[in-house]
């Protein structure tokens, strides 16, 4: 039976432009009348669905549509909400025109672009990589959401009867599926690209190149940087010896290379190394001793060397950033904010050609020499490799920071980079952010040809 009611749908027409959002329950005023052909499916007990004289629940029974049976969309209404949805439909069937709920439509099949409403109790409706349920979710969007859909795919049923899903486009670099049941229909057309839920505590995306603002979540509240500080760390070193300057390991580095919580490179105290490999250590595994014996080789203590970071900040404008020590572990009075961090990784970025080389690195080996023995390193930023275009920065995490992630990618001609901080899933945040940011940026701007410097 469902073979047949999918051989004997025909595409839709136009879809149905939703009416204003007031309740409605007398004298209803319909959108403009329309023709959709869609399946009526119900994944309850019922085998009938009842048509009735207004978009009430307790409005007089016109008439009845059958399970699989036919019918044609006239216009869609605002009434009584039945499981949080408010949505009926008008329609013509057998048995006459009446108003049914739209929760007692299954589908209907659409060329496509065309912008569907996005309606669900949860709280969240998840994109998937595939029409199933026990696909991953890229990204997941609040009710409401206008979407634009692309096409029209049978998948795994969530529900009796019911295995159709929607092609969607969310902005990501992949497909994306929508259950059907998720739906509501609005217009023709493709809709705006839609606004991802996200985690984090505070985001920040920009276009690195034209200062354009893509995305924003409270850019300015004061955090807790983390292992981001290691981005000042960099900048001062660079700013003040030449990369084969060698350093000597001092005694401190491993204990704070071990700190609860810490990351390190494995530093041996007495070993001597270049600022370029221990640079590398700093950025890919994130070690706090490399921090910790940077800071102490230029400034002599902690202290000297954190006045040089702030002072620094001072000069590229950051005015909301404090650091009391180069490697960025939980201490009082180190705060910084999405915006003055992303600024720091841009300047980062555009000022120093090995920052630029060792960000986008995954995996580096610096070999065994007279002073010191090998290492081997590995970048703890998982978006490189496997998000396209990716090409840094950092990652920093601590008790009080939670996790914080400045991502930089390079799509359709465009420098994207993102501030994250205060996220439980910093890559989930990432990946939802940068689909939204690139599609946003393409669509604002199609023509770009710069390329990443």
């Amino acid at each position: 039976m469902w073979a047949y009611c999918r051989r004997s749908l025909v595409l839709l027409v136009c879809v149905l432009a939703v009416a204003p959002a007031a309740r409605v329950t007398a004298g209803v005023r319909d959108s403009p009348a329309v023709t959709v052909t869609g399946v009526a499916l119900w994944p309850g007990s019922n085998s009938y669905f009842n048509l009735r004289a207004q978009p009430r629940l307790d409005a007089r029974i016109v008439g009845t549509v059958q399970w699989d049976a036919h019918v044609t969309l006239l216009a869609a209404v605002q009434g009584d909400a039945v499981a949080g949805n408010s949505v009926w439909y008008r329609v013509s069937s057998d048995s006459g025109v009446g108003y049914m709920h739209s929760s007692g439509l299954g589908y209907v099949e659409a060329p496509g672009p065309w912008t569907g409403v996005l309606s669900g109790t949860d709280g969240a409706i998840a994109s998937h990589t595939e029409p199933r349920p026990d696909a991953p979710s890229e990204a997941a969007f609040a009710p409401g959401t206008q979407i634009t859909i692309t096409g029209l795919v049978h998948g795994i049923a969530v529900v009796p009867g019911n295995d159709v899903w929607y092609r969607v486009s969310t902005g990501s670099y992949r497909p994306a599926y929508i259950y059907a049941a998720n739906l509501l229909y609005s217009r023709m057309g493709a809709g705006p690209v839609p606004v991802p839920l996200l985690g984090a505590a505070a985001i920040l995306a920009v276009d690195m190149d034209s200062g354009r603002e893509l995305y924003s979540r409270d850019p300015d509240v004061e955090r807790a940087p983390a292992s981001l500080t290691k981005m000042m760390t960099a900048a001062v070193a660079l700013d003040r010896v030449a990369p084969s300057t060698p350093m000597t390991v001092p005694d401190g580095a491993p204990s704070v290379g071990v700190a609860i919580g810490g990351t390190a490179m494995g530093l041996i105290p007495g070993e001597r190394l270049s600022l370029h490999d221990l640079l590398y250590g700093l950025l890919l595994p994130s070690g706090n001793d490399a921090a910790y014996t940077i800071a102490a080789n230029i400034a002599g203590t902690q202290d000297n060397f954190a006045r040089l970071m702030n002072r620094k900040a001072a000069e590229l404008g950051l005015t909301r950033t404090h650091f009391v020590q180069a490697y960025g572990l939980d201490a009082p009075g180190a705060y910084s904010t999405a915006r003055d961090l992303l600024r720091l990784a841009i300047y980062d970025l555009r000022h120093y050609a090995l920052f630029r080389e060792i960000v986008k690195t995954q995996d580096h080996v610096i070999g065994r020499g007279p002073t010191h023995q090998a290492y081997v390193l590995h970048n703890r930023n998982s978006l490189l490799g496997v998000y396209p275009g990716a090409f840094g920065v950092k990652t920093g995490t601590t008790p009080r920071a939670g996790q914080n992630l400045v991502a930089a990618v390079q799509r359709d001609g465009h420098r994207i980079v993102v501030a994250i901080l205060g996220a439980t899933d910093r890559y989930a945040d990432a990946t939802a952010v940068l689909d939204y940011a690139v599609a946003v940026d393409v669509r604002a701007s199609p023509v770009r040809t710069r390329q990443a410097a």
